[in-house]
């Protein structure tokens, strides 16, 4: 049964206050076949602030996004980004978590 798949590169440095850049690319699996117009939905969650959305966007014909956006500040707390992908193959999340400053 196919089922979606994202991979991104280079792989997410979620540093709070500082961009982030990366592309995503969807597929199904097993057969690796590019997921055209599927929705990009990336949420920021944070044990000291509401959920946001950062990001939304599609993939193109090949199946890939360019996903940019800015990591909230904060000095508290820990905080991830759920990467959401959803399309007529399925959906998928991968939650990233934002380094703590040191």
């Amino acid at each position: 049964e196919e089922q979606l798949e994202i991979t991104m590169s280079p792989s997410p440095e979620l540093v709070p206050g500082r961009a982030a850049e990366f592309k995503l690319k969807a597929e199904t699996s097993p057969s690796r076949q590019p997921v055209p117009g599927a929705t990009v939905h990336v949420r920021m969650l944070s044990t000291v602030s509401r959920p946001a959305t950062v990001f939304q966007g599609k993939t193109g014909s090949d199946g890939a996004c360019a996903v940019k956006f800015t990591v909230p500040a904060s000095k508290e707390g820990s905080a991830a980004a759920v990467v959401r992908v959803t399309s007529s193959s399925g959906s998928t999340e991968v939650r990233c978590n934002v380094k703590r400053r040191a």
